[in-house]
């Protein structure tokens, strides 16, 4: 029997809608005594000024905070301008390796042959594209074959192009006699029903890679789930530095660590150092501080990253792949024995920036590095 009407094994899209919005207005005015005329004032201000914030973010942000000043709002950038933002550091017709780097595969591919750690890839399934020195899978049945016979456990899944996490999943280990799959947060999924769905979903490119086992030090604050550096990074004139560095940490059970999961938290690192400055979880009015991990009980706040400056140079190596971006994203994993580059995003979020510190990607430091740039691109 079919076993395709299951519930689905990947991470589904966000819903980005702000729900019920007269409770978060009269919250915010209730906790934050800011009226709701002036919420509306500031929101609409926002929305069709230069910001181009939808009103969720504008909520989502914290933006209603009595003590941002109007040009401190201002400096927040919401997906619309984030998008255009990054597009003018990396304008198409100059950045040449986007579409390289925005496809995993490829972009993994070209890390390993120049040395640079990224985790192994055991399989790709793709309908459009066929690649050399890797497993291919073609079909469903290609792709149960794999899980079924081949597959080496902890498997990661995700979508060959897309961000957010979606479409990604963490296979345990594989129970073939009752055709199951575990995951990484203890469903069990159907085999056959995740295939589909990878099938149906996916049919650009899915792709299975060992999962990359995190360093002790950081499991034993934030729990085993591997929790990624985001690390973005910038070139001008030929030369590729880090900009900002966040450590984004799985909510509890979460099989990945991206920050609309229920529970995830956002810590600003501290660029020189790799210590931890603060933790962040929750958004808008649910945004609370966090300094010790809800489940193991370990601080959070003033904690060092595990082989920070190495992360920092394979995330400006990656980077020089590609020096004529004017910026890009870096997801990094830390293992025991050093970092390894999980993927590249010529979009980065700087809004995951903006969580993670409550100050806008505009803001006076990083502005005039962004306007430099993109004049450079320009010209």
């Amino acid at each position: 029997m079919s076993d395709t009407a299951a519930p689905q094994a990947l991470v589904a899209k966000p819903n980005t809608k702000m729900e019920k919005p007269q409770p978060m207005i009269v919250r915010v005015a209730r906790e934050h005594g800011v009226s709701p005329f002036k919420q509306l004032l500031q929101a609409t201000a926002l929305k069709y000024g230069t910001a181009k914030l939808a009103s969720n973010e504008y909520y989502d942000m914290g933006l209603f905070r009595p003590e941002l000043s109007k040009a401190q709002r201002q400096e927040f950038v919401g997906e619309l301008r984030n998008k255009a933002l990054n597009l003018s550091l990396s304008p198409r017709n100059v950045a040449k390796m986007s579409d390289l780097v925005e496809d995993k595969t490829a972009f993994g591919s070209l890390l390993d042959s120049k040395g640079l750690a990224t985790p192994v890839t055991q399989a790709v399934f793709s309908t459009t594209k066929s690649y050399e020195r890797l497993t291919n899978l073609a079909t469903q049945d290609d792709i149960l074959a794999f899980l079924t016979q081949t597959a080496t456990y902890p498997l990661f899944g995700k979508p060959v192009e897309g961000s957010k996490s979606v479409g990604s999943a963490l296979f345990v280990r594989v129970d073939a006699a009752a055709d199951k799959l575990v995951l990484g947060n203890g469903r069990e999924v159907g085999l056959a029903s995740t295939a589909a769905e990878i099938v149906q979903k996916f049919s650009k490119g899915y792709l299975f890679q060992t999962a990359v086992a995190q360093h002790d030090a950081m499991s034993a604050v934030a729990g085993p789930a591997l929790g990624t550096l985001r690390i973005v990074t910038i070139a001008e004139d030929g030369q590729a530095r880090p900009l900002y560095a966040l450590w984004k940490l799985p909510a509890p059970g979460a099989m990945s660590d991206n920050f609309w999961q229920a529970g995830s938290m956002l810590a600003e690192l501290d660029l020189a150092t790799g210590t931890v400055k603060q933790v962040r979880c929750g958004k808008g009015v649910d945004m609370e501080l966090v300094d010790t991990h809800p489940q193991t009980g370990k601080a959070l706040t003033g904690f060092e990253i595990p082989h920070f400056k190495a992360a920092l140079d394979l995330a400006v190596a990656a980077h020089g792949l590609a020096i004529d971006n004017g910026v890009l994203g870096f997801d990094i994993g830390i293992a025991q024995d050093g970092p390894v580059v999980i993927e590249g995003n010529t979009n980065p979020f700087h809004m995951l920036y903006q969580l993670a510190t409550g100050r806008g990607a505009l803001n006076a430091e990083f502005a005039p590095v962004f306007d430099r740039i993109a004049k450079s691109k320009a010209a």
